[in-house]
């Protein structure tokens, strides 16, 4: 869930529930076995295995479910070209986009062809 002051406000005007919503976000993703804990420090290991149990152990466990994002449609349309201003002078193009879930093609490795592509723009 994200957005502006603009898409929340016609959230509302749609009759949508935000909070109810944030409820439900929190409730099916925010619990130990989707997350996970880095800890870096200057103490022992046994200090710093002390402190995350004292700290993180009281934290609800969840269901062990898979998680599947629902997306509605891209912004995007294929086969269009967009022609896009820069705000300033500079020579810096970032692309993200969403791909399938590459596992079941890793000995081809479609990732790195890609890569090769786009770095031989």
């Amino acid at each position: 869930m994200e957005g502006n002051k603009k898409s929340l406000v016609d959230a509302v005007e749609k009759g949508i529930d935000l909070c109810k919503q944030i409820l439900e976000l929190y409730n099916d993703y925010y619990h130990g076995r989707l997350m996970k804990l880095v800890v870096i420090g200057g103490e022992s290991l046994d200090v710093l295995q002390h402190w995350v149990v004292e700290l993180f152990s009281n934290g609800r466990q969840g269901s062990q479910g898979k998680l599947e994002f629902k997306v509605e449609g891209s912004v995007w349309r294929a086969g269009k070209l967009y022609r896009l201003e820069a705000d300033k002078n500079v020579h810096f193009l970032e692309l993200r986009w969403a791909l399938p879930c590459l596992l079941q093609a890793y000995l081809k490795k479609p990732e790195d062809y890609l890569a090769h592509l786009l770095g031989h723009e």
